[in-house]
């Protein structure tokens, strides 16, 4: 009798002619007989039964979707086990189309261009669906080997959205997306895609950052401000930088680090949370300095290093010093401008090629603007203070007859500073709003959360005078 795992290992019989393989004959020690006859097992190897199977060579049931490899029967299971050839289906519904990632790759630039978005890897990019869109696809424009999806669920509290890999073996790829909506409000989530064959509409993929109803802008997530499809950095000598991460939580590994008796590995955080080892359920207890030794050692420089950034730290501490770089790459706000650098870098770009449009000014004093309706912004460049380029938004608030007026500051690092804002309507009548700027890494046209709205009855000869205040300090001494 051959059993489904008879092809793998070495095959055993008993004294009547049965057959069994090694992991078989293992779980049957203790009763020592065959599980057809009942007669005794011993250790007669069968290595006749051995050398047949092993020359049979099979294809691989891939073979349909471009799979060449033809093998023995007992190495054809290894084999299919990381077949890149594993047929992927198409993500949208009325699709049918099947087929390994990279042709269902080829399949989603030819027939549904539409429904994908270009990136490349560790750089930021932008992105726009309506919120009742399920999901978008996610091309990387030089491997062709993975379709990302970034789904977009429904839930009680608002959407929750995330990111999977569609691909034909196991991938793993961290990744960040942060949503921003309007003034200081912004939503943030990083974690590491998970993968799969098709397209799954549910919402346990990874860690999920909800974003509530009333945060929707005209029913679009117009304010995806970044969604990072971040892969593991490249390491010299170090053919896969997953080895680094925690085989419970995946995120990095960082001292301390510990392991079971058998080898196994936890970080310490995962240690304080189980009991048990993942992977074998013995105790935790073993300090791995080896690892941790190897952890610190690996150097990286800091993704920002283009704009100016001269970094290099530790391999679990880069990336939250990235979150802080004062180097974080901000575009210019004029619209057929593509200019990205620092926001030192910004602030100087601004003054040598948009000088025209800047209005300077000194903090802790009044200075007047006065510029058309119609200008979506006007640029305010502190004397002094070359880190940082303010911004007054002039939009439409959805609803009022008038302008929305607020300032938010273009900046690599969050900031934040008091600002008021007056508007004379009358001899002896102001309308006047003092609040705080907001932090953002490009211009966004829309209304900000705090604003002062100056109706249309009170704009004379289509223009805005107004009387602008920023403290230099977040709060004033007299606060």
């Amino acid at each position: 009798m051959l059993t489904n795992c008879i092809f793998f290992g070495r095959k055993f019989q008993c004294q009547t002619g049965h057959v069994i393989c090694s992991s078989c004959l293992d779980k049957l020690v203790k009763k020592n007989e065959c599980p057809t006859c009942r007669s005794s097992v011993g250790n007669n190897r069968n290595i006749a039964i051995e050398k047949v199977l092993q020359s049979i060579a099979v294809t691989c049931k891939n073979s349909e979707y471009g799979c060449e490899e033809k093998t023995s029967l007992d190495k054809i299971h290894d084999h299919e086990k990381k077949c890149e050839h594993v047929p992927c289906s198409c993500p949208l519904a009325s699709c049918n189309f099947l087929g390994s990632s990279s042709k269902l790759y080829q399949h989603f630039t030819a027939e549904h261009s539409k429904s994908v978005v270009q990136f490349q890897y560790d750089k930021y990019f932008k992105v726009s669906l309506k919120a009742k869109e399920k999901f978008l696809g996610l091309q990387e424009e030089k491997d062709d080997s993975v379709l990302f999806v970034l789904h977009n669920t429904s839930e009680k509290s608002g959407r929750s959205l995330s990111i999977n890999c569609i691909c034909s073996k196991y991938v793993r790829k961290r990744y960040k997306i942060r949503a921003s909506f309007g003034s200081e409000y912004s939503l943030k989530s990083g974690a590491i895609t998970s993968s799969s064959k098709r397209c799954t509409d549910y919402s346990s993929l990874g860690n999920l950052r909800r974003l509530g109803r009333n945060n929707n802008i005209d029913h679009r997530m117009e304010a995806f401000e970044a969604a990072r499809a971040k892969r593991s950095r490249k390491i010299n000598g170090l053919a896969d930088p997953d080895v680094l991460d925690c085989p419970v939580c995946f995120e990095l590994l960082a001292p301390s680090v510990f392991q079971c008796e058998n080898g196994h590995i936890a970080c310490s955080s995962c240690r304080s949370r189980i009991d048990q080892c993942h992977s074998c359920d013995l105790p935790i207890t073993i300090r791995n300095r080896a690892i941790e030794k190897v952890i610190e050692s690996v150097k990286l420089a800091c993704i920002n290093a283009e704009y100016g950034c001269n970094e290099t730290m530790s391999y679990y501490q880069i990336y939250d010093h990235e979150e802080t770089c004062q180097h974080a790459p901000c575009s210019c706000p004029v619209s057929d401008c593509d200019f990205i650098g620092s926001s030192t870098q910004l602030y100087q770009h601004f003054t040598d090629k948009h000088k025209n449009r800047a209005t300077q000014f000194r903090y802790n004093k009044y200075f007047r603007i006065s510029f058309d309706v119609n200008e979506k912004f006007v640029a305010l460049q502190e004397e002094k203070d070359g880190s940082v380029l303010y911004i007054l938004h002039n939009t439409t608030e959805i609803g009022y007859p008038g302008k929305a007026l607020s300032i938010s500051c273009i900046c690599s690092v969050e900031m934040s500073k008091r600002y008021k804002i007056i508007k004379g309507i009358g001899c002896d009548t102001t309308l006047t709003m003092e609040s705080t700027t907001s932090s953002l890494q490009r211009f966004l046209d829309i209304p900000l959360r705090g604003f002062l709205l100056v109706p249309t009855a009170y704009i004379v000869s289509n223009r805005l005078d107004l009387e602008i205040y920023i403290y230099k300090d977040r709060f004033p001494t007299w606060l």
